[in-house]
């Protein structure tokens, strides 16, 4: 009897220091882990954030360098796709000027020789033009004068951007002619009429010269 209670005892007194044992060892481990997240949580909270600056910065490098290199191709697709010029605008660009160079206009390149050969048999270039200008149309006086008048409206004759009366056209010849333009609406400088204009542009010394050859 007394050595099982002696037994029991000792049975008692081990369990009882293995639990103080792992009571000391968990706390310890507690305040172990505390004292190391107060040690190490500030220095590891500036490297997080330096590490996040550092991040932001690059993105930042990063999205300027694709925007740059983005602009730089499309720039330079431009100048190495350049698109064709039109017709209308060539003519545009080698005759006209001043209030005269717009493009809202109708064209008429008379060195095309199926347009030059097509007028040729009209004795006033006005009426070659009759017909194939939309609301244009040529009235003829009692006089033989013709006077043009779009949408209902009396335009002005130009040639070489200079003013000239309705007779004129009766001593222009169309062989002289290298471009009629028909500028529709409200025109500026419209002395003959607030319809629009007709320019008509004569050949130049080196445009007779090549038709010649």
């Amino acid at each position: 009897m007394q050595r099982s209670r002696r037994t029991q005892v000792f049975d008692t007194s081990f369990f009882f220091v293995i639990a103080v044992f792992l009571f000391y060892s968990t706390l310890f481990s507690l305040r172990t882990q505390r004292t190391l997240r107060a040690i190490l949580n500030h220095p590891l909270t500036r490297l997080f954030r330096k590490l996040q600056v550092k991040e932001d910065e690059y993105m930042k490098k990063l999205i300027l360098i694709i925007t740059a290199l983005v602009l730089t191709l499309s720039a330079f697709s431009q100048k190495r796709i350049a698109h064709p010029r039109s017709k209308e605008e060539i003519l545009n660009e080698t005759y006209c000027s001043g209030l005269f160079n717009t493009r809202d206009a109708v064209y008429f390149d008379f060195t095309d020789p199926t347009i030059n050969t097509s007028a040729m048999g009209h004795f006033n270039v006005l009426d070659w033009l009759q017909g194939r200008v939309a609301g244009l149309q040529i009235y003829t006086t009692r006089t033989n004068l013709r006077i043009p008048y779009i949408r209902n409206q009396r335009a002005g004759v130009y040639v070489n951007e200079m003013w000239v009366g309705y007779d004129y056209l009766t001593m222009l010849p169309v062989a002289d002619i290298a471009m009629i333009k028909v500028i529709k609406g409200p025109f500026a400088p419209s002395f003959g009429g607030p319809g629009g204009a007709i320019a008509i542009y004569t050949l130049q010394g080196d445009e007779e010269t090549e038709d010649t050859e």
